[in-house]
């Protein structure tokens, strides 16, 4: 058992060396520089899909709203909503003329909703930069203008970052020490490099120009992505356009989750389809996932099996490698709002993840769909 446990420690490790390898790929999104604010005159257009997002939508297009950049417009598609999301948005667009609303437009034949809702978005656009940001996120004050500098002084496409991640109930928390699987698995560094596969877009911020949205053929390159944001990112990289990713902690946050339940789904919506596929694999995709959540289990079994059995070496061994990933989250430093003592329980929160793909399964194997934001998402092939 000493042997499995420091196997499990050597790969934790050689998997966080990893990540930060990754990480230091990734650049931090260059300051504002107050001095070029005059140079920016190009008619922005900030595009926000929202579906069912009564809790964080008005903090989110407000912070738009407070945008030190002046000459945008800010189009919000509300996608069916069956909350209060419309009504709150319409309170806004009544205060500030800047904002538009384009209430339950059709679902595009052959689309997924999130695809088209921000499809009808930018047809409703008129600005020569496209800002596409999800409903829940925080925009800091000079975080358009930062980009739009960056673009033009960099000769870019586009570009996406990466937010501040805030995690407050137990299950959000207790996910947040394997944050470095995420990172090993989507591989954001592959944006930055100009040759290769892979590519990369984090739908909580994607900057892209007219011209640069018009060759990959706007978002009908990934209508029947359910993970779309990455998929847009791929397409960019595919199109060998000039569009990369930066770390933006300081230049947007989002609660992308409240509780167990919303994890849930959102890990039902995401999780299977990096492990197990949506194209007739939902079964190895179970099988995966509870491989994994055994794994990252495993510390924990060790230490309550060497106490109970009295071998010291065994516990101690297992305690490492239980601590490791919790140590790990002290050193991601800016990156992450937590609350600290639920770090504790990554192992049982791991857990949802198999009880997601289970979700997820269930949804691909007799309706050959997938459950989200409270509607049921059609896979494609």
């Amino acid at each position: 058992m000493i042997f499995v446990g420091l196997l499990w420690i050597t790969c934790w490790i050689g998997l966080l060396l990893f990540a930060s390898r990754i990480a230091s790929r990734i650049p931090r999104l260059p300051p504002f520089v107050e001095d070029s604010l005059d140079e920016l005159g190009d008619l922005v257009s900030v595009i926000v899909p929202a579906r069912n997002e009564e809790k964080a939508v008005e903090r989110g297009v407000r912070s738009i709203l407070a945008q030190s950049y002046g000459n945008m417009e800010v189009i919000v598609v509300d996608d069916h909503s069956t909350d209060k999301t419309a009504s709150i948005l319409d309170k806004i667009a009544d205060e500030d003329p800047r904002v538009s609303i384009l209430h339950s437009p059709p679902l595009r034949d052959g689309w997924l909703g999130k695809p088209s809702a921000q499809s009808h978005g930018t047809d409703a656009a008129r600005g020569e930069w496209l800002v596409f940001v999800d409903a829940d996120i925080i925009l800091h004050e000079h975080t358009i203008s930062r980009a739009i500098q960056t673009a033009q002084a960099r000769g870019l496409a586009g570009l996406t970052f990466i937010p501040k991640f805030i995690s407050m109930s137990w299950s959000e928390s207790g996910m947040v020490p394997l944050l470095p699987l995420a990172i090993a698995a989507l591989r954001p560094d592959t944006a930055n490099t100009p040759h290769g596969g892979g590519g990369f877009a984090a739908g909580a911020f994607i900057l892209v120009s007219r011209d640069a949205y018009g060759t990959v053929g706007g978002h009908s390159c990934v209508k029947t992505e359910v993970i779309d944001d990455i998929a847009f990112g791929k397409a960019m990289k595919r199109a060998k356009l000039p569009f990369r990713a930066f770390e933006g902690f300081d230049a947007a946050e989002v609660r992308m989750y409240y509780g167990a339940k919303s994890l849930l789904y959102g890990l039902a919506k995401n999780i299977s389809f990096l492990l197990g596929g949506a194209k007739g694999r939902p079964w190895l995709a179970v099988f995966n996932a509870f491989f994994f959540c055994s794994a990252i289990s495993m510390p924990l079994g060790l230490v309550v099996t060497g106490s109970l059995a009295g071998e010291v070496a065994v516990a101690l061994v297992g305690l490492t490698g239980y601590m490791i990933p919790i140590a790990s989250v002290f050193a991601a430093g800016a990156s992450l709002e937590y609350n600290a003592r639920y770090l504790i329980f990554y192992p049982v929160a791991a857990w949802l993840i198999f009880l997601a793909t289970l979700v997820a399964a269930y949804y691909m194997i007799t309706r050959r769909t997938v459950l989200w934001r409270d509607r049921e998402v059609r896979l494609a092939g």
